[in-house]
């Protein structure tokens, strides 16, 4: 009698089948063998998705600088992604981020916007798909040089598992010249499945520190003055409200986006099947 296909959790090698042969003797003598063979085959390999997980984060900032800012990230894992992103603040009129570079890669932007209230403050989120491993060079460079109570901070987040196609939904930030006067400062993120990474970047300018909203991670943050800048990452189970409270607020230019899971990020062998 032949095996039947294993199941997940079965111990090989262990035949739960027995076999029994009979012989009846009609007349002189009989000789019989029996021979029972036993062939345990690899299972095909399985296509599964992966949740996108965070991986590391670095920042690095200036006051009164050149603007230009650089700092030294370090990814790992397969199936990477970065998530780059600046938040500053000017004095003289409206500027923007001109360039984010990764290990001398130019990175894809996917918001620049800026508003001038009191000083002037912008925001800009930039990603790359399959970013370079080990320690990289990542650079900011923005119009402008921030002035003595100014801030131009640059964050720098990496996950694993993430589609390398396709890698972001739609990203979602204040448009130009609409900062976010009121507290709490939130964006929603459409079409966020439960195997996303939501990330955000926010700068604010006012009397008191943002605090992060509910199921939200802080990764990254800096401050000079009145200006602050952060980072947050949220699971897709939460939803994509990202959030931040102030008690006192100028102004704020929040850009938020979700990182998608790989399709098959990863090959999983079940165990044999006994034929």
């Amino acid at each position: 009698r032949s095996g039947v296909p294993r199941r997940l959790g079965e111990r090989p090698r262990v035949s739960p089948y027995t076999a029994r042969l009979e012989v009846a003797l009609l007349a002189g003598a009989v000789t019989s063998d029996v021979v029972m063979t036993s062939v345990v085959a690899p299972a095909p390999a399985i296509p599964f998705r992966g949740s996108v997980t965070f991986d590391a984060a670095t920042v690095g900032s200036e006051n009164a600088g050149d603007g230009v800012v650089s700092l030294t990230h370090t990814a790992a894992g397969a199936d990477r992604a970065a998530f780059a992103a600046t938040g500053f603040a000017v004095a003289d009129g409206v500027r923007h981020s001109t360039s984010l570079t990764y290990g001398g890669t130019g990175m894809v932007e996917m918001w620049d916007v800026f508003d001038n209230i009191t000083t002037g403050f912008g925001n800009a989120g930039y990603r790359l798909a399959g970013p370079a491993t080990g320690a990289q060079t990542v650079t900011s460079t923005i119009e402008a040089t921030p002035g003595t109570l100014g801030l131009h901070a640059l964050g720098v987040i990496t996950m694993t598992d993430v589609d390398q196609t396709t890698p972001v939904g739609t990203a979602v930030f204040h448009a130009e010249d609409s900062p976010d006067t009121t507290s709490p400062i939130e964006l929603t993120v459409g079409g966020v499945g439960a195997d996303d990474l939501v990330v955000d970047n926010i700068i604010t300018v006012g009397l008191s520190v943002p605090v992060v909203g509910a199921d939200q991670t802080v990764r990254n943050s800096a401050t000079a003055g009145s200006n602050e800048f952060r980072q947050s990452t949220q699971p897709g189970t939460a939803g994509g409200l990202m959030s931040w409270t102030m008690t006192d607020i100028i102004g704020a230019m929040m850009g938020t986006v979700a990182f998608k899971p790989a399709a098959a990020a990863r090959q999983r062998t079940l165990l044999g099947v006994g034929t």
